[in-house]
């Protein structure tokens, strides 16, 4: 079991090389209580993330583009504007309620 406090919250404009011991994710636009419930929920879990957060007033999609190829899951926030290819869609009404809903399913389908 890796230790729970490895895993990684990245912010515009910072980049960091793939690690091989992380599941990469992207967020697109998430709410700020479900940061807020996300960062209590990595603090106890076994796997770690490195967890890229894009919102739309950052307004670099080169960097989006960037950090989205070297990624294994990019969600997006149903509310936002943003679109990429090969991302999962995630709010109320559809499989995907919230943002953290995969975490918790990734981490019971993987520790």
């Amino acid at each position: 079991m890796t230790n729970p406090t490895e895993s990684r919250f990245i912010t515009h404009p910072t980049v960091l090389e793939k690690s091989t011991t992380s599941h990469t994710v992207v967020l697109v636009d998430p709410y700020e209580l479900e940061t807020k419930v996300l960062t209590i929920f990595l603090q106890s879990c076994p796997l770690n993330f490195d967890v890229y957060f894009y919102t739309g007033e950052t307004h670099d999609l080169e960097w989006l583009n960037e950090i989205t190829k070297s990624a294994d899951t990019v969600l997006i926030n149903s509310v936002s504007q943003v679109s990429a290819s090969s991302a999962v869609r995630y709010g109320e009404g559809l499989e995907l309620p919230s943002c953290v809903d995969y975490f918790k399913q990734f981490a019971a389908q993987n520790t």
